[in-house]
């Protein structure tokens, strides 16, 4: 069970390392939440809607980090509601 477990995190941490390292090169090293939430959104949605969404926000202005996980996690979601929805 625990080698289950432990293949789940790291298939998770590989699925989310190119929006962490986007956000490392453009904003500066995440804080844990910061790359816990990537490692979330990038599981859910997937690290190339991450790291475009991440471009966008910043874009706007949104250079707070948890400010900018925020916006990035709730655009994602509305994105994401908006495509089931039209299809």
């Amino acid at each position: 069970m625990a080698i289950g477990k432990a293949q789940e995190n790291l298939s998770e941490t590989m699925t989310a390392e190119p929006a962490i390292a986007f956000w490392t090169d453009l904003i500066g090293t995440p804080s844990e939440h910061i790359c816990v939430e990537l490692t979330s959104l990038s599981t859910r949605y997937g690290a190339d809607e991450v790291i475009d969404w991440i471009k966008i926000v910043y874009a706007n202005g949104f250079s707070d980090a948890d400010k900018a996980i925020e916006r990035i996690s709730k655009a994602l979601e509305l994105d994401y509601k908006y495509n089931q929805f039209n299809l």
